[in-house]
């Protein structure tokens, strides 16, 4: 095919290799929905229908669910309040100097509690009572189905719905050479130009819910946030006593990703925070998630004062479908959305799907209100191949942002090994915005999630894979040094898209890119969301790139490449 650009004649053939991901990754492997690039039409709606059985005493299990002949969580919600006021004395001062912050009041009807003669009568009926939860006005229990019909009957109860679903741990474990990969999980975010700074998290505390906390108590990489008394508060949701400290070290892991050391050196960025530790499931990923937990730690993290809460893990199939993913259908993220409106930065991984038959995020990170983080390269800014995709059922943004999926952190009898998962992604910007926020605790919370959201390295381009990108903190701390110049020219014929690159551009810092530069183009539609999406790499050699569009296409383009941001609107081509 050939091109006049700018009156200089090309001659070239179809550019068949767009790649989405990392260099591993093929097109074979991803999303449908993801799959769509400018020049294939993007599938319809992927959401699923969901049937649901309406019982005749009044409560909904899903279709397809066994019937259950034992006992099983429920949430039993009442239909309505009786106290006046919370109890305030009970809160942490931290709690009302957040919600002030905020701008938000002292309390609102959902911080009352729930009717205690209510939690009664149900208690009455069932096998177990577990958590009151004020903001849902509601009680979770485990109870047979003969006692949730008797539950059903009483005047107070509004709705009956289950809980139990599968969920996951968002971590792989892998052994391999650790000498630089601490290097490369601190350049890869600029963590070194926060202690530059004088910031470590100080003065802000952050929730790490989680699995378990085996051996945190005694390991070297978190010892001085014993010894400083930095650790605040623990409990364990999950055996229902203050003692996390055993059957699981996942969420050891995860606390050394933020707060940890090797050495003398921190392995996240904030070291200096203050931690409180909330055990809420089991370590087997078999094992049925009970959200109720979840839930519960989230409420006992506001009275804390916590400011930021770290999850690392995700609820998925079988008990949701890709169409619940929705950001409002889960117990976790409608209790994840609760925290945020409280003021909390909830911060969660997108899980570990990317490369099997789920693909997609899991709650609670389908919350628009909550920093969704996905997987990154170690070295380069593009999806690690294992890193969930968005967008949620809604289609809204997510990820929001990305760090390194493959980082080095705390592990078995005092030592430290390599991780992979989005669960360690989290934590690494759960740091960030711990110091961000302690150099401007006046931000609150919608304000500093945008201030993270500038940071990521294509800024204010974003895709499904890795939001809108990897935080650069010298974003945060200095004028933007990237290139603002447009760093390639762009040409239009028929249905094709021709993009050129001057020599200025690829040959400098060609050490910096041993394995080429990235590009990245979607087009977001009408609706604003993203019907196209493509991340390549441009090899340094490389003057051309060559790709069709849509004929159908309609919307905003935008190409993003070495810095600079190309945007311009694009309509639908109606001759043949």
């Amino acid at each position: 095919m050939r091109f006049v650009f700018h009156g200089v004649s090309v001659d070239m053939q179809e550019n068949e290799t767009i790649r989405l991901g990392g260099p591993r990754d093929s097109a074979a492997s991803l999303p449908q929905r993801y799959k769509a690039s400018l020049f294939h039409p993007a599938p319809m709606s992927m959401k699923s229908v969901f049937f649901r059985l309406l019982l005749s005493f009044g409560f909904v299990l899903p279709a397809g669910r066994p019937a259950l002949m034992g006992q099983d969580l429920f949430l039993v919600t009442f239909t309505h309040k009786t106290a006046l006021t919370p109890d305030l004395d009970a809160w942490h001062p931290d709690a009302h100097r957040r919600r002030h912050r905020e701008g938000l009041p002292v309390w609102d009807q959902s911080d009352l509690p729930v009717d205690s003669r209510m939690v009664q009568a149900v208690a009455q009926c069932v096998t177990q009572a577990r958590y009151p939860l004020r903001w849902f006005n509601a009680l979770s229990v485990r109870a047979t189905p003969a006692e949730i019909a008797t539950v059903a009957q009483l005047p107070f109860v509004r709705a009956i719905e289950p809980l139990e679903g599968q969920g996951f741990l968002s971590h792989w474990a892998d052994s391999a050479r650790l000498d630089t990969l601490l290097d490369l999980q601190r350049s890869a975010l600029q963590l070194d130009l926060l202690a530059q700074h004088g910031l470590d998290g100080r003065g802000v505390r952050i929730v790490v819910v989680d699995a378990g906390f085996e051996e945190a108590d005694t390991h070297p990489a978190l010892a001085h946030l014993y010894d400083g008394g930095q650790i605040l508060a623990v409990q364990d949701f999950y055996q229902g006593d203050g003692d996390p400290y055993h059957h699981d070290r996942h969420g050891t892991e995860v606390l050394s990703c933020i707060g940890g050391r090797y050495g003398e050196r921190a392995l996240g960025a904030a070291p200096g925070a203050s931690f409180l530790l909330a055990r809420i499931e089991h370590r087997s990923r078999e094992k049925p998630i009970e959200e109720d937990h979840w839930a519960a730690a989230a409420e006992w993290a506001d009275r804390q004062g916590a400011h930021i809460l770290n999850s690392s893990v995700n609820y998925i199939a079988p008990r949701y479908s890709y169409a619940d993913m929705d950001g409002k259908t889960s117990l976790v993220s409608r209790a994840a959305r609760m925290a945020a409106r409280k003021g909390m930065l909830v911060v969660c991984a997108m899980g570990n799907e990317g490369d099997r038959k789920w693909h997609y995020l899991g709650a609670p990170a389908d919350v628009p209100e909550v920093l969704s983080v996905g997987g990154s390269l170690p070295m380069l800014p593009e999806r690690i191949a294992f890193s969930s995709f968005g967008p949620n059922a809604r289609g809204q943004r997510k990820p929001d942002l990305a760090a390194p999926g493959f980082v080095l952190s705390a592990a078995r009898g005092g030592g430290y090994d390599e991780k992979a998962g989005t669960s360690f992604s989290a934590p690494l910007v759960a740091g960030i915005a711990a110091c961000l926020w302690q150099a401007q605790p006046e931000l609150t919370r919608a304000e500093l999630a945008r201030k993270l959201y500038q940071l990521g390295h294509h800024y204010p381009y974003y895709d499904y894979e890795v939001g809108y990108g990897v935080p650069d903190l010298r974003r945060y701390f200095g004028p933007d040094t990237l290139p603002v110049a447009p760093t390639f020219g762009i040409a239009f014929q028929g249905d094709s898209v021709l993009l050129q690159f001057p020599d200025s551009v690829m040959t400098t810092d060609s050490t910096a890119y041993p394995y080429g530069r990235l590009l990245s183009c979607h087009l977001e539609n009408p609706a604003g969301q993203l019907e196209a999406a493509f991340t390549v790499r441009i090899p340094n050699r490389a003057r051309y790139y060559f790709f069709r569009r849509r004929r159908a296409s309609a919307g905003i383009l935008r190409i993003w490449f070495m810095g600079y941001l190309y945007e311009a609107p694009l309509a639908a081509r109606d001759e043949p």
